[in-house]
């Protein structure tokens, strides 16, 4: 099945608890925020897992430069998952690729920044990275972007890894963005943190997906790295 990873892209370190404690069930990856991470430390990737011990939790440190040594902070505090970017250095890529199996977690790498899927491909091609995120950031999507075009792109690459999904995505236009194309990890951020009803949104997402998935609408791509 697709799996739901909802980000939770706040400052409010409290909030970002309540959430996690109240989805922990109903999606199955929490992710700690860019935001969040920067106003309270990795002690904010802690007290997610503290809520919700049971999911999977994916730290989103935008990571850039000292791979190893940052993917290590955020797995000693709880993260299962650690987030780098595509645009890093291959060097960072690998060395963070390397610590996180060392220690028994994993990598995502976002495609932010990144010019040339092709290119990304080849370059992480053999490492352990579980998952290509194609993300359309916030600052593009005020202008109307979608990661829909970029999907797929990336579908015809067939050596990348399993992709994960994130940009702007809602019930409502989830269909257009995934319904068509091969993901293993749909993320949805504002459309569940921003909403006065987060956990039934949450479970309409997840329960779409659960659907589709069973009816072949939605399937996974990328080498299973």
């Amino acid at each position: 099945m697709v799996e739901l990873q909802a980000a939770l892209d706040i400052t409010d370190l409290d909030r970002a608890v309540d959430l996690a404690a109240r989805l922990s069930g109903t999606v199955d990856r929490i992710e700690v925020g860019t935001p969040l991470i920067l106003r309270h430390g990795v002690g904010a990737i802690a007290a997610v897992k503290a809520a919700a011990p049971d999911c999977v939790i994916v730290a989103d440190c935008k990571t850039m430069d000292c791979g190893g040594v940052i993917v290590a902070l955020a797995i000693e505090h709880g993260a299962d998952g650690v987030i780098v970017q595509g645009a890093a250095p291959l060097t960072t890529v690998r060395a963070a690729a390397a610590r996180a199996a060392e220690l028994h977690g994993f990598v995502m790498v976002d495609d932010l920044g990144v010019r040339s899927l092709q290119r990304l491909a080849d370059d992480i091609s053999g490492l352990a990275v579980n998952h290509v995120i194609i993300h359309t950031g916030k600052d593009e999507q005020i202008h109307g972007a979608t990661p829909a075009a970029r999907l797929v792109e990336a579908a015809g690459i067939p050596w990348l890894p399993p992709l994960a999904v994130a940009g702007g995505i809602d019930a409502e236009n989830l269909g257009e963005i995934v319904g068509v194309n091969n993901v293993d990890v749909v993320i949805v951020g504002q459309a569940i943190y921003g909403s006065e009803h987060p956990v039934s949104d949450a479970d309409r997402i997840h329960r779409l997906l659960a659907e589709w998935t069973e009816q072949g609408r939605v399937s996974r791509v990328g080498n299973g790295v």
